[in-house]
């Protein structure tokens, strides 16, 4: 199974796929 996750913080986005 895979997940895709956003995480936005002060320095831009960030994606994640684990």
């Amino acid at each position: 199974m895979a997940s895709a996750g956003v995480v936005v913080n002060s320095s831009g986005a960030c994606i994640t796929y684990s």
